[in-house]
């Protein structure tokens, strides 16, 4: 690599020829004739070689200075086209630059984004969302944005903001379950918690008068590692509140009957009982879709696309329910029950090969098309072999074991995803499948004994 003194050497004598005289060249170069003179005597002692001609007041280039002369344009050209190149991106940043950011970031970024591309037109955006612990260095990021306290680091950080944590409800869950008056009250209640996904630790919940973690004393319905999903099931827990909500209006008082005796629970009933598992299974698919497809999203730097995944499961549902509840089938309820757990149970199988969001939408619009079918099938087994008086109680243990297998489907993926990766949460809802088959297998042969109990078609009602 040619020193600094050799370059200015070699642009003196560049400078020399082109003015034809050493003096002519001190004038462009801004320096003294003796300083040119000594660069050029001292390239042609490096270089073994004349360069010049000398007269008293021209010089001429010499056959070894004509060929060097050329050679030197075209480096001296090229050198000075990059220091263009440099000092024009000082002034107008471009290239690409890639950012990792946490799975939420989302929210504050996108905002801003159409703002910064017009002022940065040249730059080229890659954003990187998760919420793990990121090498900078080796995984080729330019800037990363995180919270909390920065371990001992060589990097350079500086502060954007802050930011802090709320205790909040929904209305329709202050509603149905009523608002706690102080911090006490709060045992009452069910807590939603975020995991950091980088120490394992639940987020302490501080609140005035109570030392330590005020969450630890409440019963959790669901714990995330990711903050959109702790989001995602706030909003279904919103829905699933307002549901029963109205439901509740709907129902007709409750009336005392004289002489009645408790009777053992209808979960002593291995056909209620089969069916509640049945219901739990499924409800670890429906669980381990949700959590699972997140991560995927997240997985392939898409958060945002997981809504869309999940509104393909919940329209599959809804339709298949809606065309299957209109039907009056002429089959067996518990020949039914059997095939829409068959049909449940395969369609969990392309969930263990999608390979990308539009593969993972299908396979989970398919999974949700069996779903539905299924449910009524089994709420209809229980309105046939349950007696009308215990049909709220009978429908209760289908429910309990649905919402059970949701959130123990959560658990399991969560933990599968952390420990495993995408593919071992798949994993959790195909051995659910297995569960559903299972289950309905079971069921059929308890329900069989009683079969010229039913309806003589077995009419879907």
């Amino acid at each position: 690599m040619p020193r600094m003194d050799s370059i200015s050497a070699l642009l003196a004598f560049v400078r020399t020829a082109e003015a034809g005289s050493i003096v002519g060249a001190a004038r462009v170069l801004g320096l003294s004739a003796s300083a040119v003179g000594k660069r050029i005597a001292r390239l042609e002692q490096e270089l073994g070689t004349r360069l010049f001609q000398r007269t008293t007041r021209r010089v001429h280039l010499t056959d070894e200075g004509e060929l060097l002369l050329q050679r030197c344009r075209r480096a001296l050209d090229e050198l000075s086209e990059a220091q263009a190149d440099l000092a024009q991106r000082q002034h107008a940043p471009s290239g690409l630059l890639r950012i990792g950011l946490p799975t939420i970031g989302y929210r504050f970024l996108l905002p801003v984004l159409p703002g910064f591309q017009q002022r940065y037109p040249q730059v080229q955006l890659e954003l990187d969302f998760n919420d793990r612990i990121v090498d900078v260095v080796s995984e080729g990021l330019d800037a990363v944005i995180r919270s909390g306290e920065l371990a001992d680091s060589t990097l350079t950080a500086r502060r954007l903001g802050g930011f802090r944590f709320i205790l909040c409800a929904a209305p329709g869950y202050l509603q149905a379950h009523g608002t706690p008056g102080d911090v006490g009250e709060l045992r009452l209640h069910t807590a939603l918690r975020f995991r950091y996904p980088t120490t394992g630790k639940l987020h302490p919940w501080q609140l005035p008068g109570i030392e330590g973690d005020a969450g630890a004393r409440l019963p959790t319905a669901m714990t995330c590692n990711n903050m959109e999903a702790v989001l995602a099931a706030a909003l279904l827990l919103v829905l699933g509140v307002t549901a029963l909500v109205l439901q509740r209006g709907t129902e007709p008082p409750l009336q005392r009957c004289e002489g009645a005796t408790p009777s053992r629970s209808l979960l002593r009933q291995a056909e209620i009982r089969l069916l509640a598992l049945l219901m739990l299974a499924m409800g670890v698919i429906v669980g381990t879709v949700d959590i699972t497809s997140v991560a995927f999203a997240e997985q392939r730097g898409q958060p945002l696309a997981a809504s869309w995944v999940l509104s393909a499961y919940a329209l599959g549902s809804c339709a298949a329910g809606l065309l299957f509840g209109a039907q009056k089938l002429q089959i067996p309820l518990p020949r039914l029950l059997l095939t829409g757990a068959a049909a449940t149970a395969l369609a969990t199988l392309p969930l263990l090969w999608v390979g990308s969001l539009p593969a993972l939408a299908v396979a989970v619009l398919l999974a949700g098309v069996f779903f539905a079918p299924t449910m009524i099938v089994a709420m209809s087994l229980v309105e046939q072999y349950v007696p009308e008086s215990r049909l709220t109680e009978g429908m209760t243990w289908l429910l309990a074991g649905l919402n059970i297998g949701v959130a123990l489907g959560a658990a399991l993926s969560g933990q599968g995803v952390d420990a495993g990766g995408v593919r071992s949460g798949f994993a959790v809802a195909l051995v659910a499948g297995g569960g559903v088959l299972l289950f309905a297998v079971l069921a059929q042969r308890a329900l069989r004994p009683s079969a010229s109990t039913t309806s003589p078609a077995g009419i879907v009602p």
